[in-house]
């Protein structure tokens, strides 16, 4: 109520609706006193975006936040925020307590936005876990000095890492695993 008001938003005006989970409509607004109500007059389910997945390193929560706002407009659909060495001694990094608060704003952006699909935000885990995991699609590594990727059918990780980079022992896990250099500079 208070953000139509803020709007100046009145009854018979038509808006566009998001639930987060690729459900879309459009509906006509009713005042009822201090209440708002919604008629829809249509609905459709969207479908998911392409599997992309942002795993960057979890260092300070302002910039993470700001990641997460950005997530929809790219088309992301899952946000994880692994641990790395050089995130776990920052004071202002991303908490097991803060993953809600980090949900709440994805879908946040996504209306905001106009995207049907709100990225999931994953848990914190340690980025050893999260790089020997399994995983369809390519997994690719962001390397100043790796080669241009190269897209194809299917999902595709991503994993980044905080400010002043993964460390050698954390790349080189990741290559031993699979992963490609690549550059998206």
């Amino acid at each position: 109520s208070h953000h139509l008001r803020v709007r100046r938003v009145g009854s018979g005006e038509v808006v566009d609706l998001r639930d987060g989970a690729g459900l879309a409509g459009r509906g006509v607004l009713e005042a009822s006193g201090r209440e708002w109500f919604v008629t829809v007059t249509e609905a459709a389910t969207m479908p998911p975006p392409a599997g992309l997945t942002l795993a960057v390193g979890a260092g300070d929560r302002e910039r993470f936040l700001w990641l997460v706002e950005k997530a929809p407009e790219l088309g992301v659909s899952r946000v994880v925020p692994p641990e790395t060495e050089r995130t776990a001694g920052v004071a202002t990094r991303i908490r097991s307590s803060h993953i809600e608060k980090l949900a709440r704003r994805a879908v946040e952006a996504t209306k905001q936005s106009g995207a049907y699909w709100s990225p999931e935000i994953g848990d914190l885990e340690a980025v050893g876990h999260f790089i020997a995991q399994a995983r369809s699609g390519s997994r690719w590594l962001a390397d100043a000095g790796g080669a241009s990727p190269e897209t194809g059918p299917g999902d595709i990780t991503v994993l980044i890492g905080p400010e002043g980079g993964l460390t050698p022992a954390e790349r080189a896990d990741a290559v031993a695993a699979g992963w490609t250099a690549v550059s998206l500079g």
